[in-house]
């Protein structure tokens, strides 16, 4: 039997990303090119069983106020119907809440959580289908009597349980199928002397504004004792380098260091005006490294250093606003410009009003203020749903039969992995870390048919010739059952329960310690042990940590009552009223006074581990033909 080929379309050709086309005015907005599906891809819309005017006398049925979900603040939903309306093209949805019972019909007693939402524009392109969690913010439309997202307002977020770095997400814009990856397999382009020098220039200037250093001697004696750090000495080593290479590199951004803190810190006047640079001044530091997690957007991320800013030509400082800081070219490319607009999204969710972000390019010493708009917002949140789609899911082949794997002749396997098509581009190809891998899922799929003369042909033809039949086989088999494995894991997992579940809830469970106290924080090294001992109420007056079933080394996040995961580190020390964390942070700083939860959290780096060493086998060297 022929196996049906998915052809990459003119526009992947041409290396242009479906994320481009967002950009567009709804004026503009044409029929689908459809030469790129194939026709079983839309049975869902002209399935012969399908009742059209049913659905569109449905969509006159309403919902009482008294029975209707407030869709105008964030609601996490359950998807109970789809329909396609024919006329506009519009995704009409009913939803309840995810986390109430299942609702039948109207006279059921407490089923005010069901509405009907349309996703209009771009938006009704969202893959969504029953069952789903989406998380939903829409504007009431009076005439149609329901709730509306369109490109002017509203997000629907798809997979929101699925928390995505924002990191991930702006990479994506140039290749998914690498964004993809990385997630799989972390750590393959951890080696990097680049990378090491962008983190010790970011690391370097968090201590110099941590430490609130304002002269030259301050700043070159820090940037001297990060060079002589034991952590230092870990990252060199394993990136094989040496600390006068290190120290060469750090020395070409000491004196702009100097600079800014001249300019935007002791608010001198800057010695050469550059244009559309930020001319106010930092007035406070008020976070470094914060760590923050949204459900309701799907995303997360760290913040490089939170500031709070004032205008020249204004008195008062703003609210703390995200300060991101990039130790290459100064381009303002949309995948910088686009990272520092999810921090403001995100912390504009935890209600935190953000209007603005500053993006700093250390090396040219520039930096800028920057503003989102709702397109640019949209688009991002948009990119988000499509990468969180190739990562929650599998292969429909993965629950297929783990010994059977070839499926035609030339090497051809069922995949493991679901991934987006890729990219038209010999030399990002050529010198990318991932390249083998995905040459190898590329070459070995029976679905995928690239054009005669695609870049990655000649790529795949290099970084592939020395594999055999017998290690795609293996390496498709484990891959496989660590997919399997990561499908059984994700449904046990605890991680949903921070936000779908209260304290006291989790406290049942056995998943979390309720309402702490930080008594004490002492350094060591770079980290701070943050002891918190349990409140003086009823509640606890019986307590004791030992048998909360929390144990030494054991992986926890904190959380306060008003926000989620502020930090994660190990347990390092429990006696039956005090539990020892160890953190990257002092808590003390900016949440003195504050009653916090300690909650469980099992990672799921472990599989990631696993993928990125089955990858090793497709090195070409001694060690992976010898292990093969």
């Amino acid at each position: 039997m022929s196996t049906l080929k998915r052809v990459t379309s003119p526009m992947k050709q041409q290396n242009e990303t479906p994320t481009k086309k967002l950009k567009i005015s709804t004026n503009d907005i044409k029929p689908i090119d459809i030469d790129g599906f194939s026709s079983t891809e839309f049975d869902d819309f002209f399935d012969g069983h399908d009742d059209f005017e049913a659905i569109i006398n449905s969509k006159n049925v309403l919902i009482p106020q008294d029975k209707r979900l407030d869709l105008s603040k964030w609601q996490r939903c359950i998807v109970l119907e789809v329909e396609r309306e024919r006329s506009t093209f519009d995704l009409m949805l009913q939803v309840r809440l995810a986390n109430t019972e299942q609702v039948e019909d109207f006279d059921k007693e407490n089923n005010n959580a069901l509405t009907k939402c349309r996703l209009q524009q771009q938006w009704s392109h969202t893959d969504v289908k029953r069952d789903d969690i989406i998380s939903l913010i829409c504007v009431w439309d009076e005439k149609l009597q329901c709730y509306k997202v369109n490109n002017e307002h509203g997000f629907c977020v798809t997979n929101p349980d699925t928390l995505i770095s924002s990191t991930s997400v702006v990479g994506s814009l140039f290749c998914r199928r690498k964004a993809v990856l990385q997630e799989r397999f972390k750590g393959i382009d951890a080696n990097s002397k680049i990378m090491v020098v962008g983190s010790m220039v970011h690391e370097m200037l968090q201590l110099v504004l941590q430490k609130n250093l304002r002269n030259a001697k301050g700043i070159e004696a820090t940037a001297k004792e990060l060079l002589h750090s034991k952590e230092t000495a870990y990252e060199l080593y394993a990136n094989l380098m040496t600390r006068d290479e290190l120290d060469f590199e750090l020395q070409k951004f000491i004196p702009n260091v100097i600079s800014f803190v001249e300019q935007y810190i002791k608010g001198n006047p800057a010695t050469v005006h550059i244009k559309d640079t930020f001319q106010g001044t930092i007035e406070h530091i008020q976070d470094i490294e914060e760590n923050v997690w949204v459900p309701q957007l799907g995303l997360k991320g760290k913040v490089d250093v939170s500031v709070r800013i004032k205008q020249r030509k204004h008195e008062k400082a703003t609210n703390a606003i995200p300060l991101e800081l990039k130790t290459g070219r100064a381009t303002f490319s949309m995948e910088h410009k686009g990272q520092v607009m999810l921090y403001q999204m995100m912390l504009t969710a935890i209600g935190r009003e953000t209007n603005s972000s500053l993006l700093l390019y250390l090396r040219e010493g520039i930096m800028r203020e920057l503003r989102g708009t709702r397109n640019e917002q949209r688009d991002l949140i948009m990119l988000r749903n499509d990468l969180a789609r190739y990562i929650s899911c599998h292969s429909d082949t993965t629950a297929a039969s783990t010994t059977t794997t070839t499926i035609e002749e030339d090497n051809k396997f069922l995949q493991p992995l679901k991934l987006p098509e890729p990219i038209s581009h010999h030399s990002a190809c050529g010198n990318c870390e991932y390249a083998t891998v995905c040459c190898t899922f590329a070459k070995t799929d029976a679905e995928l048919n690239l054009r005669k003369g695609h870049p990655l042909l000649t790529v795949m033809q290099n970084v592939t010739e020395h594999l055999q039949t017998d290690v795609y086989k293996y390496f498709m088999h484990w891959c496989r059952l660590l997919a399997l494995e990561e499908q059984e894991v994700k449904k046990s997992n605890n991680l949903r329960a921070l936000w779908t579940n209260t304290p006291e809830q989790r406290k049942k469970m056995g998943l979390a310690i309720v309402d702490v106290q930080l008594q004490n924080v002492d350094c060591e090294g770079t980290h701070y042990l943050n002891t918190f001992v349990l409140e003086a109420t009823d509640d606890n007056k019986d307590a004791d940590l030992l048998l909360s079933g929390f144990s030494i080394g054991e992986y926890v996040i904190i959380s306060t009552r008003k926000r989620l995961a502020v930090a994660a580190g190990s347990i390092v020390d429990m006696t039956s009223a005090e539990i020892t964390v160890s953190l990257e942070r002092d808590l003390k700083q900016n949440y003195a006074n504050v009653a916090f939860i300690i909650d469980k959290h099992e990672s799921q780096s472990g599989n990631a581990f696993n993928f990125t060493n089955v990858s090793l086998l497709l090195d070409n060297n001694e060690r992976a033909k010898k292990i093969a």
